[in-house]
């Protein structure tokens, strides 16, 4: 357990940081499966940002909208980006 606490984990650390950014920003992303099997129903209980996008860009035709909830996924995809660089530099530091 020692060893692969302190010498394993250390090594794999920005293999580990850079899969669960991927895994992050697909989840973020997530639109066609959820598009294809609930349509963001029943209601708004698998209502996500790419759904709320696609409805007013597509359903309402307000495109205005859509961009604008777009760029705050960008930002919040922009967010994770940098904490996970923020991150690796603080091991490659060390």
């Amino acid at each position: 357990w020692a060893i692969g606490r302190r010498i394993m984990l250390p090594l794999l650390w920005p293999v580990i940081a850079v899969v669960a950014l991927l895994l992050a920003i697909d989840d973020l992303k997530g639109f066609d499966l959820i598009y294809v099997m609930t349509d963001g129903g029943p209601g708004v209980s698998t209502y996500t940002l790419p759904i709320m996008i696609w409805k007013q860009g597509f359903g309402s035709y307000q495109m205005g909208t859509a961009c604008a909830i777009a760029l705050v996924l960008l930002v919040i995809i922009n967010l994770f980006v940098l904490a996970l660089n923020a991150a690796l530099r603080r091991t490659a530091a060390s």
